[in-house]
């Protein structure tokens, strides 16, 4: 006779139906975006970076805006935001992870544990996923780890810690108004002596 093989009690939810291998990432296909081989790499010392393909569904093109991880037993976990949304083509996937630009930290991430992480998108629906932890070894050795370095966009120069110098008050200009002026008076004049004139007599004659 042959033998029928029989329904298996587990889910589609539980671990025996999850498309994991130690050291591999984990797959979720039930959205619009697919996130495939998804694992998060640290180097040991509370630093860590996301791996993930991203898989767009739709005919339209997409972007990966944020992103979250929590886990139970280390309230210290938090991802570091994105500086800017990453592209999703139509019907297209992208390798998130070799850029580093998903990075988390915590006080208790290490390898072999379980972290929850979320991806959220501008137009399909949040993906939710437990990954597992692994060390930056083999495959995942040049995965970028350690915290995000930024660059200021303005720089200002530092506030000076010397005592403000006095300033010394400036002169007045000379002013441009007409100064007034004194009246000449004119100098005396002696008159000059005139010389009598002679008068000539006339004689009679006689």
């Amino acid at each position: 006779a042959m033998a029928v093989p029989t329904a298996c009690a587990a889910s589609f939810d539980a671990p025996t139906g999850q498309d994991y291998q130690p050291a591999v990432g984990v797959n979720e296909r039930s959205g619009q975006v697919y996130a495939i081989n998804t694992l998060v790499v640290t180097d040991g010392e509370g630093h860590g970076t996301v791996v993930v393909a991203l898989v767009n569904q739709l005919d339209t093109a997409d972007a990966l805006r944020a992103f979250s991880v929590s886990n139970d037993d280390d309230p210290t976990l938090q991802a570091t935001p994105l500086t800017d949304a990453i592209p999703l083509p139509a019907n297209g996937s992208v390798q998130v992870g070799t850029t580093g630009a998903l990075r988390v930290r915590g006080e208790d991430l290490r390898a072999g544990r379980f972290i929850d992480v979320r991806f959220d998108f501008a137009n399909a629906e949040p993906v939710e996923i437990g990954v597992p932890v692994v060390e930056d070894t083999d495959v995942y050795a040049d995965v970028p780890l350690g915290p995000v370095e930024t660059t200021a966009t303005t720089s200002s120069a530092p506030p000076s810690t010397s005592e403000p110098q006095p300033t010394q008050p400036t002169e007045a200009p000379p002013s441009t108004e007409p100064q007034p002026t004194r009246p000449t008076e004119p100098e005396p004049t002696e008159p000059e002596p005139t010389e009598p004139k002679e008068t000539r007599r006339t004689g009679s004659a006689g």
